[in-house]
């Protein structure tokens, strides 16, 4: 059995909005415990409205009561705290009803359970979770570069859209934290694929990551790849060790 984790803290959290939009267009949102116990990374559609709103609700309902057990129950408690956030009677009609037809985005959790020494990955869509140490790597839900597609599950405000949810639910659990440090990488779907592309082409894309020390290093970063086919999308990486 693994050792109990000491520590798991946020090394670092980048985001970016794709080229030509401002960063308060950025979909993307994120959010880690303060205990280091879980974090969560979400992608909002950016065709749907206040999609950016309801990813920001969803990543911290997340780490209030993190589970990669996502259920309607579970759901049901942010759509709530969604709806109240609107001033439904405010709205001109048009936007009115593009937000009764629901906002959606995608959602990637980790929680990790100190006692046992081990992780727990949830994935809805394909905003991805990668982890690596001295003995293991790996990568959650989706782990190929053709697996990523323009066509994915979203979770929505909406209860009736999220009558299939289960069937979409990812769910990776007790994957080992062995002695010395492992690093978690929560992405968005543009720098998951770019991340298994690299991993397909035998590199270690890990690396690229952990030499990030600023926002303007990884804006940097996201210029040149992009430059090499890095996908123009909000871009987002969450960076936790935890500590054996």
């Amino acid at each position: 059995m693994s050792e109990p984790v000491s520590i798991v803290r946020q090394e670092f959290a980048y985001s970016a909005p794709k080229q030509g939009t401002s960063r308060g267009q950025c979909e993307d949102q994120w959010a880690v415990a303060v205990d280091g116990s879980a974090a969560a990374v979400c992608d909002g559609a950016s065709d749907a409205a206040y999609s950016r709103l309801w990813a920001s609700v969803l990543v911290q309902r997340f780490v209030e009561e993190p589970t990669v057990d996502i259920d309607s129950q579970w759901l049901q408690v942010a759509v709530s705290r969604f709806e109240r956030s609107l001033d439904y009677l405010s709205m001109p009609w048009h936007l009115l009803e593009r937000t009764l037809r629901g906002s959606y985005a995608t959602l990637a959790g980790a929680v990790f359970r100190n006692e046992s020494g081990v992780f727990d990955v949830v994935g809805i869509g394909d905003s991805s979770i990668a982890w690596v140490n001295m003995t293991d790597k790996g990568m959650f839900p989706l782990q190929a570069p053709e697996e990523f597609s323009d066509r994915t599950y979203l979770v929505s405000t909406v209860c009736e859209c999220n009558r299939s949810m289960a069937d979409f639910v990812c769910i990776k659990r007790c994957i080992p934290l062995p002695k010395g440090d492992t690093y978690v990488f929560l992405m968005t779907d543009a720098v998951g694929h770019w991340y298994a592309r690299e991993i397909a082409e035998g590199r270690q894309p890990w690396r690229a990551f952990l030499s990030l020390k600023s926002q303007a290093a990884f804006e940097d970063w996201l210029a040149d790849e992009r430059a090499n086919g890095l996908r123009n999308d909000d871009a987002t990486i969450v960076d936790l060790r935890a500590t054996a």
